[in-house]
């Protein structure tokens, strides 16, 4: 739930950070058109989030149309790209899909170790120790986030093993 206060450049950066790290992992993360930032859409949901929003001066700053995630992950050394609408993931899990049509969720697999530089790589070495060994990765649950007690999300930490 993070995504929707970042800059598309940042995104980018942290994405492919990840990629360079994680050889032949998969990542998930939601995201939301850029309607909803930009405050068009008739959502009772999206009107509250936005109130919420500038009550604590947080701005929405990053939507993405759905059919452009893919080419923006597989640009980054992603493939497998899988995206999933609120209503398609409510029909899966609650029987209906009957709910605004406001997130999407979205699983890529990181498809190489080498990624091409796009200026956000750095040295290229990102995730490596000294002799070029690949390192592991723990993701803990931090907790819930956010307000309206169970609606909130969960936050991870990601930690390096060393290896």
């Amino acid at each position: 739930g993070v995504t929707l206060f970042l800059n598309q450049d940042i995104i980018e950066q942290t994405l492919g950070q990840l990629a360079e790290l994680a050889h032949d992992s998969r990542i998930i993360f939601d995201f939301v058109p850029p309607e909803l930032v930009d405050d068009q859409t008739d959502y009772q949901g999206n009107r509250q989030l936005l109130k919420l929003c500038a009550d604590i001066q947080e701005p929405l700053t990053f939507g993405c149309a759905p059919e452009k995630m893919p080419g923006i992950l597989k640009g980054l050394g992603y493939d497998r790209v899988k995206i999933v609408s609120l209503p398609q993931a409510n029909k899966i899990y609650c029987g209906s899909d009957k709910i605004e049509d406001s997130y999407y969720f979205t699983t890529a697999r990181i498809s190489r170790r080498d990624q091409p530089d796009n200026g956000h790589s750095g040295n290229g070495r990102m995730g490596k120790d000294q002799q070029g060994n690949g390192r592991g990765l723990i993701i803990k649950p931090q907790g819930l986030i956010g307000v309206g007690g169970d609606n909130g999300a969960h936050s991870f930490r990601v930690e390096s093993t060393g290896r």
